[in-house]
């Protein structure tokens, strides 16, 4: 996987630093917290993100979002053809 280059120098110490100061509690919640998902679509993004985390430390995590592109697309196409019957 290709390297994003940001225009903007980005410090993560910095950021973390921000969040972790008592007085910004409310924006790291804000950030931080997941309010607008149901908890069946939270564990299938955890489970989502783990995937993709365990094929990108074997370089395969291209192979992973293609694969997962190919069967959502035959899964489109299936419902598709199930309503026009």
């Amino acid at each position: 996987m290709r390297k994003i280059q940001f225009d903007i120098p980005f410090k993560q110490e910095k950021l973390l630093t921000y969040f972790n100061k008592k007085e910004n509690n409310a924006l790291r919640k804000k950030l931080t917290q997941v309010r607008n998902t149901s908890n069946a679509s939270n564990g299938i993004c955890h489970g989502l993100s783990n995937l993709y985390l365990l094929n990108e430390n074997k370089n395969e995590g291209d192979k992973l979002i293609e694969s997962m592109e190919t069967t959502l697309k035959s899964i489109k196409s299936q419902n598709s053809r199930l309503k026009n019957k």
